[in-house]
Parts: C-alpha cells; structure tokens; sequence
C-alpha cells in the first residue's frame, strides 16, 4: 500500500507543470506579487522555469535587464525609485514555449517627500563638526542617538548638524 502512495506521489510531482499539453512549459515565481521597495534598483524576480524563455514588460518605470534565458537563468529587472507616496504596480509576462505567466510588482511608495544630501557620515578619530542638507516640504525630524560622544542638532529648517568628541 505504502509502495502505491509513493508511485501516485511521485507521479503527480512529475505530472506538476508539465501541462496537459504539448509545448507547454511550467513557470512559477517564488513570490507573486514581488513587492519592492520605493528606491531604485535591480531585483532578481525568483523565476523558476523549465525551459527556455523570454519575459517583457510594457511599464516605463522597469526595465527587464535579462528578457530571455534557460532554465534556471534568473529573471532580473531595473526599476526606477517611486517619488511618489501612493504605491504603483507593474507587470512582467514570461513566456516559455505555449505557456506564459504574468508577475505582479507593487513598488512602495516614497513615504517621505524629503531628501538629504548625506545618506552615510564618516567621523574621524580627532572629533568632527559638519553638517548634512536636508530639503523637504514639510516639517522633519530626527531622532538622536544614544551615544554621549555624539550630538546631533537642527540647524534651522535646511540641516541637521552632526558634532562628535575626540576619540
């Protein structure tokens, strides 16, 4: 009995994506929708495919940076960073040979409509006085950090200035 269970098992795992048929290829994402954040950058998709394929998209904020390979190519894209506070959705179709899949992408919306010159200080050893520009329509803020040798200070609507001791 156990020997059945098995075979009808491993024949529907081998049934699975193969398609009723002929031409059709599986495809599948490891996440569907792929949810992105509001910067820009690149993204492997997590296809998984098993054969050769093609993938395309018609929305101008992401381009596909591999628009076809093989099975087990990864699919990656490009995207632009989202300015805006509302989210925005994509798609991606991917086809391999009668068989095509369509991916959701839901990039997050810029929650903040400021931006800062500095996204990294670097602080010598000697102690540090500097500043970064911060330009925002709206009122900011900071939270300071719990470290006594390290001060920071809003200097007036445009900086946040940053002053560290002696090390």
């Amino acid at each position: 009995m156990k020997r059945f269970f098995y075979l009808a098992f491993l024949g529907l795992l081998l049934s699975c994506g193969k398609g009723g048929e002929a031409g059709e290829v599986a495809i599948a994402f490891a996440q569907n929708p792929l949810l992105l954040g509001a910067e820009a950058g690149v993204n492997d998709c997590g296809l998984i495919c098993e054969g050769v394929w093609t993938a395309s998209t018609k929305d101008a904020w992401v381009t596909v940076l591999t628009a076809e390979g093989k099975a087990g190519d990864p699919l990656k894209i490009r995207v632009t960073a989202n300015n805006n506070a509302a989210e925005r959705n994509a798609t991606v179709t991917v086809k391999a040979g009668a068989s095509g899949k369509v991916l959701q992408l839901v990039q997050a919306g810029n929650e903040g409509s400021g931006l800062v010159s500095e996204s990294k200080v670097m602080l010598d050893t000697y102690g540090t006085a500097t500043y970064i520009s911060v330009r925002s329509e709206e009122t900011w803020s900071f939270t300071a950090p719990e470290a006594p040798w390290l001060r920071l200070e809003k200097k007036g609507p445009q900086a946040l200035g940053i002053e560290a001791d002696v090390n």
